[in-house]
């Protein structure tokens, strides 16, 4: 009953601009997904069969990214939509790679410049060694778990991979991120510029709460479409 309530705030025949109205962060899964600004006043329906985008799938996400209680039900999803989730995540992981956490890098480094070396060094060893937990989980999820769902897509079961296997060691990455979060609070020294300090915190509770989202898109609609294609074959 709760996810209906949330599923009649979203809805397809809204206009595109007041769904990004409503939350704004919904802009990055947008161009994750292809689509350009600049869409006028076409709805939510419009502007995915002008992309070859299903509103149903597109409006889940969008509820996924917005709303904390919401768990759709992917009964009605079918292998294209499981192929786009795929595309998706895929474009997620290059935006982390390539702009989140680069950007972020270089707000540590210039908020730690004025530092003593201690702190700056076990700061941006902090960061780089979380970088590198983030890059071996996306790079198990690009090497091990998306080859096996496109196989599966493909008709092909493989191997003793499931994705169940996945599901049991799926575990987020953001704990080394409080860490730092305290870190960043608590105990870095007052000689750090509190603007910059404040926009690198920022900036770390913005990506934390995106790749949460992220990690729920995988466990709400990845793995029960996975699941239902595998119970199939």
């Amino acid at each position: 009953m709760q996810s209906e309530r949330y599923e009649g705030l979203f809805v397809g025949d809204m206009k595109l601009g007041d769904l990004i109205d409503a939350n704004y962060k919904l802009l990055t899964i947008l161009s994750r997904l292809g689509i350009r600004l600049g869409f006028g006043e076409v709805t939510v329906e419009e502007m995915c069969r002008r992309y070859g985008l299903s509103p149903q799938l597109f409006l889940i996400i969008c509820r996924i990214y917005t709303f904390d209680g919401y768990t759709p039900s992917c009964e009605s999803l079918g292998d294209e939509d499981l192929r786009r989730v795929v595309s998706y995540l895929r474009a997620s992981h290059r935006y982390y790679k390539e702009y989140s956490l680069p950007r972020l890098r270089k707000g540590v480094g210039e908020t730690v410049a004025s530092c003593d070396e201690l702190h700056r060094k076990v700061l941006e060893k902090f960061f780089d060694d979380y970088c590198g937990e983030v890059a071996s989980h996306f790079a198990y999820e690009e090497d091990v778990v998306f080859p096996y769902i496109d196989s599966l897509l493909d008709g092909c079961v493989t191997g003793d991979f499931r994705i169940g296997k996945f599901e049991d060691n799926h575990s987020d990455v953001d704990e080394k991120l409080n860490d730092m979060k305290s870190i960043i609070i608590k105990y870095l020294p007052e000689a750090c510029p509190t603007e910059q300090r404040d926009d690198m915190l920022f900036g770390i509770c913005r990506f934390e709460e995106d790749l949460a989202r992220h990690t729920l898109i995988e466990e709400r609609v990845l793995i029960p479409l996975v699941t239902k294609i595998e119970k199939r074959l």
